[in-house]
């Protein structure tokens, strides 16, 4: 089954048709946003209450070493005014939040239902595309060299034919010119070893990582966040961020990473046209 015939599956006229009835739901979807901003409105210039978080914020960075026994209380008063006002922000929203992600969800549900497998499977074959890419380059690589090889040692076996001929026939002095003369062989030409296919890039390679000891990661984690600034904001980047984190690191240190568990590694990738 080509590309064509699969695309078939889900023609043009099946997504004109769903374009037609989805312009009505967004229609009723587009009321019913007005009508959520106008349930909103109340909310307007209540929320967030700004002197008061002001006040927290205050506190906060001032540090709970210096709070007074007033301070204390005042700050106790907060956090419960806090508690209560979350409350009934929930409150106000439970009538329409469960429905609203229900609708959410009867979209998206679907939508990563049906999409998931294409998505992972692109992924995979990108990723193996890649590895063959690299491969095949290599196998191409080896193959030249090797007719390198091969064409030098026949050009220097011809050439010590020609010394031991020219001993014989003009002395030693002769063979010496032989030998000292440079050996000149034909250019290789390189086969070509991955197939040009419209819609998919060459390979680049991908700075990346690969968690080797998860404890050590952890423990160094850890040990950042004990540390100054700079090794905290390191130890949070680990911790927080977790792949995206160590992917970021990866990317601006390349073969310099050097973090306790982990292996940076370089992994071939490719670009495949969607549409």
């Amino acid at each position: 089954m080509n590309n064509d015939t699969m695309l078939t599956l889900l023609p043009e006229t099946m997504l004109a048709e769903s374009q037609k009835r989805a312009a009505g739901i967004v229609g009723t979807i587009n009321s019913i946003a007005d009508q959520v901003r106008a349930w909103l409105a109340p909310l307007d210039g209540v929320l967030p209450p700004t002197d008061l978080l002001g006040q927290a914020d205050g506190y906060l960075q001032r540090g709970y070493v210096t709070w007074t026994t007033e301070d204390y209380e005042r700050i106790a008063e907060l956090a419960i005014l806090f508690g209560r006002m979350e409350t009934r922000i929930k409150a106000y929203f439970d009538p329409i939040r469960a429905p609203a992600n229900n609708v959410h969800k009867m979209v998206t549900g679907p939508q990563a239902t049906y999409t998931t497998p294409l998505s992972e499977r692109r992924d995979a074959l990108r990723r193996d595309m890649g590895n063959w890419q690299v491969e095949h380059q290599r196998k191409a690589e080896a193959e030249a060299a090797a007719g390198r090889k091969r064409l030098y040692e026949e050009a220097e076996a011809k050439r010590l034919a020609e010394a031991e001929a020219a001993v014989e026939i003009f002395g030693e002095a002769a063979a010496d010119e032989v030998l000292a003369a440079p050996i000149v062989t034909k250019p290789v030409v390189m086969p070509v070893a991955v197939p040009k296919v419209e819609g998919v890039s060459k390979v680049r390679m991908r700075r990346t990582y690969h968690v080797v000891n998860f404890n050590m990661l952890v423990a160094h984690a850890l040990d950042c966040l004990r540390g100054d600034a700079f090794a905290v904001q390191r130890g949070r980047q680990l911790v927080l961020a977790n792949d995206a984190g160590l992917q970021q690191i990866a990317e601006q240190l390349g073969s310099m990473m050097d973090i306790p568990g982990v292996k940076y590694r370089e992994e071939p990738i490719i670009n495949v046209r969607r549409s």
